[in-house]
């Protein structure tokens, strides 16, 4: 049986490890989304060509 616990703690604390890398990773993946959705932002207000008369 303490073999079993053994196996089982180690898969926990593997599984806590990869859950925190997955969170940083996400995090940042997160992060790196808005920052070009504001750029794309920024890009279309600075860029938007005028076309049409003016009544």
């Amino acid at each position: 049986m303490p073999l079993q616990k053994a196996k089982y703690r180690t898969e926990r604390d593997n599984a806590v490890a990869a859950r925190k890398i997955l969170e940083q990773k996400n995090s940042e993946l997160m992060f790196r989304a808005y920052d070009l959705q504001d750029e794309l932002l920024q890009h279309k207000q600075t860029i938007t060509p005028f076309t049409g008369k003016p009544k």
